[in-house]
């Protein structure tokens, strides 16, 4: 039932949950990018202004420092198929979860 980019997210999130600094290399890259003002990431010869800036970075890597670490969630195709149904009864109308 679950696509290859569900999986992954889902590996992703267990593994964030079990072992929370297993970001923060890449939490780190992503302040390396950024200039002195602390909101413009220059990466690969693009220049981004950013409106949060390397402040919701180092939120990010404050909160995962911070997180205990929790048991991995199983996988469930009954589960999955629910809140799939979810996202398609809700398209198109403006929705971004729900309210029942």
């Amino acid at each position: 039932m679950a696509s290859p980019k569900s999986l992954e997210a889902f590996h992703t999130l267990n593994k964030i949950r079990s072992e929370p600094l297993t970001l923060e290399s890449e939490i780190n890259d992503q302040m390396s990018k950024f200039d002195a003002d602390g909101q413009t990431i220059r990466d690969n010869g693009i220049i981004i202004a950013t409106k949060e800036g390397i402040q919701a970075w180092q939120e990010a890597y404050n909160a995962l420092n911070e997180q205990q670490r929790l048991e991995k969630l199983l996988w469930s195709d009954e589960l999955a198929l629910a809140a799939y149904d979810v996202c398609r009864e809700i398209q198109g109308m403006g929705l971004t979860g729900s309210y029942s």
